[in-house]
């Protein structure tokens, strides 16, 4: 992280602090993981925090995703912003193969994740699903976490593969 990109995410820090410092069991409801240094720690703790609520191991649950999602009661989960998708692009409900004269990056939509118990998780989309893994950034050094990911029905979960479809947290503005 260079010094441009740690200012943003230490100013953001501060301002957090100050908005909820009467209420220790704080926890936001969306979240702009470029506003994070360290963003797996907020997954972490998304995670642990459903496990309290449901008084069960962190080993118990497992994470679902929601892409794009509409308006509706997240108390059970969070909203991801600050995601850029790589390999692919979003399109009317489902990720495409990227286009070859496409940017190599692109804005990913908002995903509502939640935790919730291994025997209780289903399974959203069709055989045109693919786990997709969440990276710290654009290098792919540390993978924060995989998502399941609605394909278009010509875009196969191999293609998916061999375009190294990826979600990584974008850089600060």
């Amino acid at each position: 992280m260079t010094l441009d990109e740690l200012c943003p995410c230490a100013r953001a820090a501060v301002e957090r602090i100050r908005e909820h410092k009467s209420n220790d069991d704080y926890f936001p409801t969306e979240v702009d993981l470029r506003s994070f240094v360290r963003p797996q720690r907020v997954l972490c703790a998304a995670r642990a925090r459903s496990a309290a609520k449901r008084t069960c191991s962190v080993d118990a649950l497992a994470l679902t995703a929601k892409w794009d999602h509409s308006p509706e009661s997240n108390s059970d989960g969070i909203i991801l912003r600050g995601l850029m998708l790589s390999g692919g692009s979003w399109v009317a409900g489902s990720v495409h193969a990227a286009a070859p004269a496409a940017p190599p990056h692109e804005s990913a939509p908002p995903l509502l994740l939640r935790y919730v118990p291994q025997d209780t998780q289903s399974a959203p989309y069709s055989e045109n699903a693919f786990e997709v893994p969440i990276y710290s950034s654009v290098s792919r050094d540390e993978e924060l976490v995989r998502v399941r990911t609605p394909l278009h029905a010509q875009f196969a979960p191999r293609t998916a593969l061999l375009h190294a479809l990826a979600l990584f947290v974008a850089p600060c503005d």
